[in-house]
């Protein structure tokens, strides 16, 4: 029932139909009327005579005998909801009843009339029951069958089977991307024993490519090398021979292209593998392929709705982009696939011989001009800042705009932060340390959060600076003490991770501290202290550190921000201790500090009434005169029967 609730609160979909058509076809007589009345109040009150006569007039000029409506959209003659805004209310609640009401019993819709029957004057042939709808057909889906080809070409060899293919009634068909994988992965041999000849029996562009990218996830199997395939490949992305993408959301022929050469080629510089001289035309071609990235980019143009824009198409196909670069879409840019595959070049000479080539840092010296602060460029040049910052420093130092940290300004070092390879303390030492803490504070428990924790117990305490100012400056602006708390809470849990190559076993305790000793008082120590808040996050040490150390820091941290996180188990382990004054003024601040919800959480109360029932029964000479504050913060917290019951003598 609740889920056919939901449903309706949405236009239909033929599955969300069909389902809620069973439910109320199946629903037992003793329980239609509940079943229906809350059918009624999902759908909301109808609307009255007046509404829809103002929405909808009752003489809209001749109807639209058109074909049925297809649902919600598409009511558009004069006079209809077309003024108002489909998506806009009343009008699209009144759609949504429109397009339910093929599925909707007599006596859910008794109210609803008036309005159907305005409705039903603009479009006579009424609305598609949503069940008929035709399931459209799965990308997957081929005329041919798999387990057919693959006979076939057991029987009959690979250039067989890719005739078949070939005169497939849906030949090029997203689907035959992956019919071809299944059939590469089947014998790898065969079908890469002959690349052209496979090539020329598929015929066209797209099974080739399809073909191709297949053919890469088998690196090892070409028995003449891969020098023909990659060529194949960066032949199809740079002639543009591949037709445009049918759907925007599924890998097209392009990509299939993309990623057999790209594939290819980082296997080539990994292993080192011998190209037979084909190298330097290589090269020369993905150079080609970049060069569009060292172009500024035009200013953005009107979206074109025949146009899909999140793949390429035309000059886009062959590198030539024409608009800036859509972010998250690496695999699809031939330009940026072509700028990164240079560098893993870069990266296999740098490693083998100790040197960078010329042209390559030239060509990112020009994107970095061009578009080094687009997100998909700074991406993949900060994919590989660590080389460029290891083997290449002359370059790295007389680019600057390298390492720049701007929060909301993409760059290489932004791109590597947040999501780069390698976590290379010596790479982040040499940011600014500023800009560094300005992207903690905007991310404080993100990739860069990772790095600087791990560079700090890793033998880079200085990373930061002085611990005490750090926490000062992370504490600053508007979301200065949300981020400070969780930063402070993130280190924690390197507590319990505890990695193999740390160096200092107190990283922690010292940041820790250094955190309290920022937060005192003005006066108390140079600097104006944390705010309040800035120290939440000290409550996820509450597993961390022996009781010694742990109690006494606790304590101060809830003393400055009494509203800790993960108070509950804060409070747990403080009950433990009912003889130290520590844990019984820990836990009467937590008390203090009430909840997100303004109520005190019941858990910390029922810990903090065991502590002091644990101290109350101490006899008189060891109980903790902290005891009294403890029993009147519960009382302040809502314990009011505690007000009557006397403290145990002894």
């Amino acid at each position: 029932v609740e889920t056919v609730v939901r449903l309706l609160a949405n236009p239909p979909t033929p599955e969300g139909a069909r389902l809620a058509a069973l439910v109320l076809d199946t629903c037992p007589p003793s329980r239609t009327g509940s079943l229906q009345q809350r059918i009624r109040a999902g759908l909301g009150p109808p609307p009255s005579t007046a509404a829809i006569d103002q929405l909808l007039p009752p003489d809209p000029g001749p109807p639209d005998p058109g074909p049925p409506d297809p649902g919600p959209p598409g009511l558009g003659p004069a006079g209809s909801l077309a003024p108002v805004g489909q998506g806009e209310e009343p009008a699209a609640s009144w759609l949504r009843v429109w397009a339910w009401s093929p599925v909707l019993p007599a006596p859910v819709l008794a109210g609803f009339a008036p309005l159907l029957d305005a409705l039903r004057r603009l479009r006579p042939a009424g609305p598609t029951d949503p069940r008929a709808v035709v399931r459209p057909r799965s990308r997957r889906d081929t005329a041919l069958v798999l387990e057919d080809l693959r006979e076939l070409a057991a029987a009959d060899g690979p250039l067989a089977a890719a005739a078949v293919l070939a005169a497939a009634p849906d030949t090029g068909a997203p689907g035959y991307a992956t019919v071809l994988r299944h059939l590469v992965s089947a014998d790898p041999g065969a079908w890469t024993a002959d690349v052209p000849a496979v090539l020329d029996a598929l015929a066209r562009p797209d099974l080739g490519a399809f073909y191709l990218a297949a053919a890469a996830r088998h690196p090892d199997a070409f028995p003449t090398g891969p020098a023909e395939s990659i060529h194949a490949a960066l032949t199809l992305t740079l002639t543009g021979a591949l037709p445009p993408p049918a759907d925007p959301h599924v890998p097209d022929a392009a990509e299939h292209a993309i990623r057999a050469w790209s594939g290819l080629l980082e296997t080539v510089w990994r292993t080192g593998t011998d190209l037979d001289g084909a190298l330097p035309a290589v090269l020369a071609r993905l150079h080609t392929l970049a060069a569009p990235l060292t172009l500024p980019s035009p200013a953005p143009q009107p979206d074109n709705p025949a146009t899909p824009t999140t793949k390429n198409t035309g000059a886009q196909a062959a590198g030539g982009l024409k608009a800036p670069l859509p972010a998250g879409m690496l695999e699809t840019q031939p330009a940026l696939r072509a700028l990164d595959c240079l560098l893993g070049y870069a990266a296999s000479r740098a490693t083998r011989n100790g040197t960078m080539p010329g042209d390559v840092l030239h060509l990112v010296a020009d994107v970095l001009a061009a578009r080094g602060g687009e997100e998909t460029a700074a991406a993949v040049l900060g994919a590989h800042l660590p080389l460029l910052h290891h083997h290449a420093p002359d370059f790295a130092a007389t680019h600057p705009e390298l390492y720049a940290l701007t929060p909301g300004q993409p760059s290489p070092a932004a791109a590597w932060l947040a999501d780069g390879p390698g976590l290379d303390p010596l790479l982040l030492a040499a940011l600014d340390r500023s800009q560094l803490l300005a992207v903690l504070r905007e991310d404080p428990s993100g990739g860069a959060a990772f790095r600087v924790v791990l560079a700090l117990m890793t033998g880079h305490p200085g990373l930061l600076g002085t611990p005490v100012t750090a926490w000062r400056e992370l504490a600053t602006g508007q979301d200065g003490p949300a981020s400070a708390s969780a930063f402070l809470g993130y280190l924690a849990l390197f507590t319990i991770m505890s990695p193999a190559a740390r160096t200092a076993v107190d990283t922690e305790q010292v940041w820790w501290t250094a955190a309290l000793d920022a937060g005192l008082p003005p006066g108390a120590l140079a600097g104006a202290g944390l705010p309040p808040g800035a120290l939440a996050g000290a409550g996820h040490f509450a597993t961390a550190f022996p009781d010694a150390v742990w109690l006494p820091l606790a304590r101060r941290s809830a003393a400055h921000t009494p509203a800790q996180d993960n108070a509950s188990q804060v409070a747990e382990r403080a009950a433990a201790h009912p003889q130290d004054p520590d844990a019984l003024l820990l836990t009467t601040h937590l008390l203090t500090g009430p909840g997100p919800a303004g109520r005190h959480d019941p858990d910390v109360r029922h810990h903090a009434r065991a502590l002091l029932h644990a101290a109350e029964a101490l006899p008189a000479a060891c109980r903790p005169a902290e005891a009294t504050q403890l029993r009147r913060a519960l009382i302040e917290a809502g314990e009011v029967d505690l007000a009557q019951a006397p403290a145990t003598a002894g």
